[in-house]
């Protein structure tokens, strides 16, 4: 057990069990090896979505996941596990938009009763200064808990 991570889902396969679940907040995937080893994968962005896409064969050596963040559209990822590698399949085409436009940053708050709450930022890269971000205020009006509604 414990306070800062959740597991929501297990997926077996012939040499690994691939974990979903949120740690602090954030959508995690987690490899369980024959060894008893674990390790997280780890994702390029500090804000984002990834969740274990189901009906992979059994056999596999890859885990296909799905993975999004507030700029990227959803995309399909293959995870080479042996290699602990990520390769971008595909990503949901949008029309009209550059994502390379956007910035995206994952901070956290200490709210008024002192508890630490994860809050993700999107701005557009060409209307807002980094520098002008650390003396920025927000209105947090309220927060509530994953995985409980």
């Amino acid at each position: 057990h414990s306070e800062h991570r959740s597991l929501e889902s297990v997926h077996a396969f012939e040499s690994f069990i691939a974990i979903a679940g949120r740690e602090d907040g954030l959508s995690q995937v987690w490899i369980l090896q024959p060894d008893e080893s674990v390790h997280q994968v780890v994702w390029p962005d500090e804000a984002y979505w990834c969740d274990i896409e189901p009906g992979a064969d059994f056999s596999s050596q890859s885990l296909r996941l799905l993975y999004s963040t507030l700029v990227l559209p959803k995309s399909n990822v293959a995870y080479h596990v042996m290699e602990r590698r990520l390769e971008t399949l595909r990503t949901k085409p949008v029309p009209n938009y550059d994502p390379t436009l956007y910035t995206t940053r994952r901070i956290e708050c200490q709210a008024s009763d002192g508890t630490t709450v994860p809050i993700s930022l999107l701005w557009r890269e060409d209307m807002v200064s980094p520098a002008s971000l650390s003396n920025s205020h927000i209105h947090l009006y309220a927060y509530g808990s994953y995985g409980i509604s």
